[in-house]
C-alpha cells in the first residue's frame, strides 16, 4: 500500500517552524538587517551579485572551474558555500549561493566576507 502524506513529525516540524515565523519579529528583522549589509558589503568589494530581496545571495563568478575553487578555498576556512555550475545554471554564470541565517552573526558573517574577499582577490575574481 502506498501513501502520498507527509509524515506526521513532518508536519509537527513545519506548525512548530509557522509558530517561531509568527512570533518571532526580531529574528526576521535581524536577518533583514545582516543580509542588506552583507550585500552591500559585496557590492563594495566588487562582488557582483543579482538583485534580491531574500537572504540567499547569488554571488556571480562565472567560469565553474573557478567558482569550484573558491567554494574549495571557503571551505578550508571552515566556511560552507555552495557552488552553482552547469548544468543547474547555464555555462559562463556559476556562482556561490550564500544563504544566510537569522542564527548568523555580523561577527560570522564579517568572517565570511573577509575571506571572500581574499581568496576572491587571488584567483583574480575581484581586483585589488
Amino acid at each position: 500500500i502506498f501513501s502520498t502524506a507527509l509524515p506526521p513529525s513532518s508536519i509537527a516540524v513545519s506548525l512548530k517552524a509557522m509558530d517561531l515565523i509568527e512570533e518571532e519579529q526580531d529574528r526576521r528583522n535581524h536577518l533583514h538587517e545582516l543580509s542588506n549589509w552583507f550585500k552591500t558589503q559585496l557590492i563594495k568589494a566588487g562582488f557582483q551579485i543579482t538583485n534580491t530581496i531574500t537572504p540567499i545571495i547569488p554571488v556571480m563568478i562565472g567560469d565553474a572551474a573557478t567558482t569550484v575553487q573558491l567554494r574549495d578555498s571557503l571551505l578550508e576556512d571552515g566556511i560552507f558555500i555552495p557552488a552553482i555550475r552547469p548544468p543547474t545554471v547555464p555555462e559562463g554564470t556559476s556562482r556561490l549561493r550564500i544563504s544566510l541565517m537569522a542564527t548568523h552573526s555580523y561577527e560570522d558573517v564579517n568572517y565570511a566576507l573577509e575571506r571572500l574577499i581574499f581568496h576572491s582577490k587571488s584567483l583574480g575574481i575581484i581586483e585589488g
